[in-house]
């Protein structure tokens, strides 16, 4: 069946306790500076998703639903179960989305997004975007609704388990814990949102708050003209006040001083410092400093109007909601979708292919 694609790789050589070893234990338990409570939680957590032979199933993973819902591990338990069912049966589906999608250099010279090659002040990534420049409705005319979605999907992936968190972990000794988050507003304007937006981006918003958990430090937005005002006091209603603590607005006068707070500024692009010297990681998303965001889009036909816009947003920053309880059992509500097929059998997140 289609829904089964997300779940036939599958790997047989590799033993739980190696992937639950002590020592991944102990890194991750100072990595989050767990309390003996979170960390006893965490060990039972690992007992009782035994029967879940996926890839995530591991300890810097579960770690985030442990934090989550902390003191609640029945709440931890099923969010934790119902996450990975949403990864086999959405589509696109995020196993397999390095197998299934790659993006052409067009639509990555129009995506402004990347991990940069340095750390914040406390040694965690750094997640940099140009939303403030990118031209939604060109975006959706040249490439359509679907491919826009699907981007957004892999490049989330590629953020949250690309080829370069290898390389961190060799640099920092320990997996990628929470990111900082900059987000460079120079160049908004209202052409970027419409009413018409919002239940599209509420939805989307959802699916990083249920299915990414505990991945967001701080948000930091800069350069943000005076009308963010108006779009944040709609959008933050699409978050919970803990998530609304984590932002940061600055604008175009202060934010070098505020973000000296939390980087190196030379880590950051010449695009928003300029003695800056901060490049993505290799193998990320590297058209960050291309200024020229009216390049032509060639050999592309229209295949979307410009009215479809108006279902789609690619501008709000995504905060994963860490503490949703709305929900009786602490489980945040997914859409519906197809039963996804038992998680009996072992799901190893595919090869990273580089961009």
């Amino acid at each position: 069946m289609a829904e089964e694609a997300c779940f036939t790789q599958k790997y047989k050589d590799v033993k739980e306790e190696d992937i639950w070893a002590d020592e991944k234990v102990e890194k991750v338990v100072k990595l989050w500076k767990l309390t003996d409570a979170e960390k006893e939680q965490l060990l039972k957590m690992k007992e009782k998703i035994s029967d879940i032979k996926h890839w995530r199933n591991r300890p810097d993973e579960v770690v985030r639903f442990v934090r989550a819902r902390s003191g609640k591990p029945k709440a931890a338990e099923d969010w934790f179960r119902k996450s990975t069912k949403w990864r086999g049966n959405h589509k696109p589906c995020p196993d397999t989305i390095f197998d299934t999608y790659k993006p052409s250099e067009k639509m990555l010279a129009r995506h402004f997004a990347t991990v940069l090659d340095g750390l914040d002040k406390e040694g965690d990534p750094i997640q940099f975007s140009r939303k403030g420049i990118l031209d939604p409705a060109e975006i959706l005319r040249c490439f359509g609704k679907e491919e826009i979605v699907t981007h957004s999907y892999w490049l989330r992936e590629v953020f949250t388990r690309g080829e370069w968190q290898k390389e961190y972990e060799k640099r920092t000794g320990h997996p990628v814990g929470q990111f900082l988050i900059i987000e460079d507003f120079k160049g908004l304007t209202r052409k970027s949102f419409s009413p018409k937006t919002q239940s599209v981006l509420k939805e989307f918003t959802k699916h990083g708050q249920q299915n990414y958990p505990e991945m967001v430090k701080k948000v930091i937005i800069v350069r943000a003209p005076p009308i963010i005002r108006v779009i944040w006091n709609i959008a933050k209603h699409f978050f919970k006040p803990n998530v609304v603590k984590k932002m940061v607005f600055v604008g175009p006068k202060d934010y070098k001083k505020v973000l000296s707070e939390y980087v190196d500024l030379k880590v950051l692009p010449k695009c928003l410092f300029d003695e800056g010297e901060g490049k993505p990681w290799p193998g990320m998303p590297h058209q960050i400093d291309n200024d020229d965001h009216t390049l032509e889009l060639t050999g592309l036909e229209e295949n979307e109007s410009c009215e479809e816009l108006n279902e789609i947003t690619v501008m709000t920053p995504e905060v994963p909601d860490d503490d949703d309880d709305d929900d009786d059992e602490g489980v945040p509500t997914t859409p519906k979708a197809e039963s996804a097929p038992e998680t009996n059998e072992v799901v190893k997140a595919p090869e990273v292919a580089t961009v």
